[in-house]
């Protein structure tokens, strides 16, 4: 995915021909990147979305090349949300800890190989967020211990309590801002897949009688 994205943010300019699978026919079609002031690159429009990939498909990638695949992706999430043109977009696809139960539901659903590696990619995930420079996380420790080192003194109780105490209440009020907007998703989710249940179960329809 992040090599497809690179290559339409690199050739901005210039038309491509995509081959898709549509009804079980393949079509070529020939797209045009346009620019998109929100994300500061070009976009041709379209998404991977993960609930239609079939367990059947998956490729079988090596452990080291997994591994770096989804430490990229987390990256890639983080230095968007670092970037001002690309952070109300980037926000606007996190999920909370429901979305992500979700996922995992129906990753499960679909097969033991893809469901393992969702759990791959959420462990590489909170891994990194861990390592960030945040107080209550590892990556906070680190940093205090860092300022201890440098400083050659301990830091006073008072400044670190003071300091954890206000990303705790950050990091709870993210935690219920994501958590109430992962509800509503998950509402529209099932909505929407209600008719496609439908049609995937209806019975095929009677041949036409001959005239």
């Amino acid at each position: 995915i992040e090599h497809l994205i690179d290559l339409v943010a690199g050739h901005s300019d210039q038309a491509a021909s995509l081959l898709v699978e549509r009804d079980g026919q393949l079509q070529e079609l020939i797209v045009r990147p346009r620019p998109d002031p929100a994300l500061g690159r070009a976009r041709i429009g379209i998404r991977f979305d993960p609930l239609a990939v079939d367990a059947d498909k998956v490729v079988h990638i090596a452990p080291r090349q997994q591994l770096k695949s989804h430490a990229t992706a987390i990256l890639r999430v983080l230095s968007s949300l670092l970037t001002p043109r690309e952070a109300r977009a980037t926000s606007q696809g996190l999920g909370g800890p429901f979305m992500i139960i979700f996922m995992l539901f129906d990753m499960v659903r679909r097969g033991l190989i893809i469901a393992l590696w969702f759990t791959c990619f959420l462990n590489v995930n909170l891994a990194i967020l861990n390592l960030l420079p945040i107080p209550i996380l590892d990556g906070g420790h680190i940093l205090f211990a860092l300022l201890e080192a440098i400083l050659r003194k301990p830091l006073h109780p008072k400044i670190i309590n003071a300091v954890s105490q206000l990303f705790a209440a950050l990091i709870i009020t993210a935690f219920v801002l994501l958590s109430g907007r992962d509800v509503l998703r998950i509402k529209t989710m099932f909505r929407l897949m209600k008719p496609a249940a439908a049609l995937t179960n209806a019975p095929p329809a009677a041949p036409a009688e001959p005239r």
